[in-house]
């Protein structure tokens, strides 16, 4: 079960406890009780009705009248004949400041106490007092509410019962009445101090105009002061009505969390249904996002999707995660100024193992499926081929605006490269996906799978949601191996760690809404701590680091890399872990550094020392021609690379 769902049990829980306690048990306990005194039927009043009364009045106000060995205790109070009023929780207080009371007996004025099912305190004294003004007494306005009120309670807690059971959607919106409870309770209690107010008679002494008592805090009635507050009943259903409304809203996490950092989302009503089936029925439904395998490993840009499939997963979908072994031999067009160049099916083979390896770093295993395009285009043929390529034609495919542009600007466009969107569209005809994700560059192609889903009559139109684009280590261009601002998740840590520290602050804020665990709210509170000066940039950017590492290394690596970090920048100390190699001696300085792979070309060795930026032990190099003789050496480029060499 999703964690959403059960902080929504536990929520609803805690509420039904209290309302329960609160109110529920004791209202039904001694429901009836107080007609079988006034009517002197005390011997049918159970033991039982008679034990939560005496507990539930424990330290409740008792009339100055009352014996004070008489005030817990039921039985006695009716053979004392004093006021006795019902055992729920009181949730307003009124008190009424009489001229004539002393005020050592009344400190606070004379006191009545309203609940759900009636009333307690000084009902009497201040009834007569009603009567003196010109009012009814107070058990004359409420009495349908008093006599439903346990059946309403009955309904609600059987409604909290349900929700916490089932995921009708129906039942979260009944989550939302005990969150008026409050609102009702003080529109009803209103209303009855109006209606009192405003149907005055002959018989007070005051000959006083209709009018609106206090609802709430001091007022004057006649020569009468009145305090008007709410008791601890009253807070009681206003945590009822809390608790009830995280409730409602953690049920409805999923599609917020589902569109966390989504460029666009396309028939967004299509999604609700799905999750709403998962959630009602426990039906699944199938989420594809395809890849192809054109390079040897993933990189961080690719893990959007990934992490974008993994919250599917947690909402009931089944990951259809395409490997696009046959259409990587044709090569995406998208975004490019030229043909790509075509890949080997060997070259194909060997990098989809390595997808198949490294994508359950992030997927539950249990809940994807990994599949081959070249299973059913394969299978196509020649015949199925023309018949694809009927159901689009090239005038729509030069609306694309990559190929507008190369149309335009006499750059050749391959016809193997108008076939790739139909090929990637009959993906999702195959897997019969419900739910296709990709990047926002992919839009055509997407699209173009709901498009042929519904020629070849599949029964099913998927979704289609665009994710934004991860920008870079250098802030400007998108994500690329080509252009060498990626961090690859088959890195070792400590390279991961230092590489996501390297992105400037303003980067970083897109990269936690699209990399991160957190949540919305929780990435908020970082930025606002930021903004307002409680939380340093670097603290937060390493606890992102910290984060991205721990994915791919486990937990604990992420610190360790950390560790290590500081230990080389701000000690400038050696790293623990530096590679050894074995060399020929003598050597050249800059064979050394290509030979350890410090530098990939000779020329960017030259470019190094030239800079400044090349270390043997420690010093500082600046000269192309030294030579290294027998010995071990410390070789060391900028801050984060080293090599260790015997010759």
């Amino acid at each position: 079960m999703h964690p959403s769902f059960i902080k929504a049990r536990i929520f609803t829980g805690v509420a039904l406890l209290i309302l329960t306690v609160a109110f529920t048990f004791p209202i039904l306990s001694f429901h009836g009780v107080l007609n079988k005194i006034n009517e002197e039927k005390v011997d049918e009043i159970s033991s039982f009705s008679k034990s939560v009364w005496n507990t539930y009045n424990q330290g409740r106000y008792k009339s100055v009248t009352t014996p004070k060995d008489a005030h817990n205790d039921l039985e006695k109070m009716i053979e004392e004949q004093a006021e006795i009023g019902v055992a729920s929780f009181p949730i307003w207080a009124v008190s009424l400041e009489a001229p004539n009371y002393p005020k050592e007996a009344f400190p606070e004025g004379i006191p009545v106490f309203f609940h759900f099912d009636g009333y307690s305190g000084e009902v009497h004294e201040m009834n007569t007092i009603n009567h003196y003004v010109g009012m009814d007494p107070m058990w004359v306005g409420g009495h349908f509410e008093r006599a439903i009120g346990p059946y309403a309670l009955l309904a609600l807690s059987l409604m909290m019962i349900l929700f916490m059971a089932y995921n009708k959607k129906i039942l979260s919106y009944f989550m939302l009445i005990p969150v008026a409870l409050p609102i009702v309770f003080i529109a009803d209690y209103s209303y009855w101090l109006y209606w009192f107010g405003h149907n005055l008679h002959d018989w007070g002494a005051f000959k006083i105009k209709p009018f609106m008592p206090t609802v709430f805090g001091d007022g004057k009635i006649a020569q009468f002061v009145t305090h008007s507050y709410p008791s601890i009943g009253f807070y009681m259903i206003v945590a009822i009505g809390l608790l009830s409304l995280l409730a409602f809203f953690a049920k409805q996490k999923a599609l917020k969390e589902i569109k966390r950092g989504c460029s666009e989302l396309i028939d967004e009503e299509r999604v609700k249904s799905l999750l709403k089936n998962y959630f009602e029925k426990g039906e699944t439904y199938l989420v594809k996002a395809g890849f192809d395998p054109t390079a040897p490993d993933l990189h961080l840009g690719h893990t959007v999707l990934l992490q974008k499939l993994r919250i599917f997963q947690k909402y009931g979908a089944k990951i259809q995660f395409l490997i696009g072994d046959f259409t990587a031999q044709i090569g995406d067009p998208t975004g490019k100024s030229a043909t790509r160049k075509i890949l080997t099916p060997e070259d194909v083979e060997k990098n989809a193992e390595t997808y198949k390896e490294q994508v359950f770093k992030i997927l539950d295993r249990e809940k994807t499926e990994v599949v081959f395009n070249s299973k059913w285009l394969d299978e196509l043929g020649s015949r199925g081929l023309l018949a694809l390529t009927t159901t689009f034609n090239v005038a729509r495919m030069l609306e694309r605006d990559d190929f507008e542009k190369r149309y335009k600007s006499n750059q050749p466009i391959a016809i193997s490269e108008f076939i790739y969107p139909l090929l990637q569209g009959y993906d999702s005809v195959a897997l019969k996906s419900d739910i296709e994700i990709g990047g926002t560059d992919q839009k055509f192609n997407l699209l173009m799978g709901r498009t042929l889903q519904r020629i070849y009559n599949v029964g099913k139109e998927q979704s289609v949601m665009m994710m934004p684009l991860l920008v870079g280590l250098d802030g400007v261009n998108k994500m690329s191996k080509s252009l060498g601002n990626y961090i690859g998740i088959t890195e070792d840590a400590n390279t991961i760690f230092a590489k996501v520290l390297s992105i400037s602050d303003e980067l970083m804020w897109n990269w936690y809404e699209l990399l991160s665990d957190k949540t919305l709210e929780e990435i908020a509170e970082l930025r606002k701590g930021v903004e307002n000066g409680e939380l340093h940039p670097k603290k937060v950017k390493e606890d992102l680091a910290i984060e991205i590492t721990d994915r791919f290394h486990g937990v604990g690596s992420g610190e360790s890399a950390k560790t290590e970090f500081d230990k080389i920048h701000k000690k400038n100390d050696i790293p623990t872990d530096i590679k050894e190699f074995n060399l020929e001696s003598p050597i050249g300085l800059i064979d050394a550094l290509f030979e350890t792979k410090l530098a990939n070309t000779k020329s960017e060795a030259r470019r190094h020392i030239k800079g400044g930026a090349v270390k043997v032990d420690g010093k500082k190099i600046d000269n192309f021609d030294i030579i290294l003789e027998s010995g071990e050496y410390i070789l060391q480029i900028g801050k984060r690379k080293f090599a260790k060499v015997i010759l």
